[in-house]
């Protein structure tokens, strides 16, 4: 029957996983953090927080890692890190491990040599003025064919030029599906950053509860269409950055839980 198979069908691929392990994901080389997380071509992470918690420097830091383990090229579609030379100079930090500015700033040296393989590796994109859903992927796709890159970052959901033809959580589920469709088919993992909406504080602390992917504004589908889920939560109190992973779509991945973060002001990494 077209369309349909058996396991015998399968066979041979069943067998290379079975000899060779699961498909291999991939970690930041944190142990803290890979044996929560890891990341795969082909799917999406959803990551969420409070305004101003970390969550572009998280993601930041994040793919750097991808990056300088894995080769990941990168494409930045980043309104919330404008202008573009301000998000170069914060990647710059991570990669480098020394400030932008100051008395101890980068070298001319480290600058030039930055600047080029920042070149090498990740892509800003910026329409001049067609900010759609569909936009930002033909522009991926295009740096997939030429590029080779791995990752697409999406920051922030909110950022998108939105037009709503129908319902707003139908709207919400066709656009998340048309990005995990483009990353099925192009082999690239997408991080899409999306905001909470009013998130209430707890009745005995007066803090912030830590947001969840239920609580992002318009739709549960956020939760239902990602295949990661990810919580970033900033400690003001001890100056500390809790992130809390809430969803592993494969337990050969990670699972669900938190790990405590310090933050380097000086270089931006973690």
């Amino acid at each position: 029957i077209l369309g349909v198979f058996t396991a015998q069908d399968l066979r041979q691929d069943i067998t290379n996983i079975y000899l060779n392990g699961l498909p291999h994901a991939y970690g930041i080389g944190i142990r803290e953090v890979d044996d929560l997380i890891k990341f795969k071509e082909g799917y999406m992470t959803i990551i969420t927080g409070i305004p101003g918690h970390g969550k572009s420097e998280f993601l930041d830091f994040i793919l750097c890692k991808l990056n300088i383990l894995h080769g990941w090229k990168a494409a930045l579609y980043s309104p919330e890190n404008h202008p573009l030379e301000l998000h170069f100079s914060k990647v710059a930090e991570k990669i480098i491990g020394k400030p932008f500015e100051g008395t101890d700033k980068m070298s001319p040296v480290d600058l030039d040599a930055m600047i080029k393989y920042h070149s090498e590796n990740f892509y800003f994109i910026k329409p001049e003025d067609d900010f759609t859903t569909e936009s930002i992927l033909k522009t991926a796709k295009q740096l997939v064919r030429k590029k080779g890159i791995k990752a697409l970052v999406i920051d922030a959901w909110n950022k998108l030029d939105h037009q709503y033809d129908r319902n707003e959580t139908q709207y919400i589920s066709q656009q998340l599906d048309m990005i995990c469709s483009f990353c099925e088919r192009n082999n690239v993992h997408c991080f899409l950053v999306a905001h909470p909406t009013k998130v209430p504080k707890d009745r005995n602390t007066g803090k912030f509860e830590v947001p969840n992917l239920y609580m992002i504004s318009g739709s549960a589908n956020f939760f239902n269409k990602a295949a990661n889920g990810i919580s970033v939560y900033r400690n003001f109190e001890n100056n500390t950055t809790e992130i809390y992973v809430q969803k592993v779509k494969f337990k050969h991945w990670g699972t669900s839980g938190m790990t405590v973060w310090n933050w380097e002001f000086k270089n931006g990494r973690y």
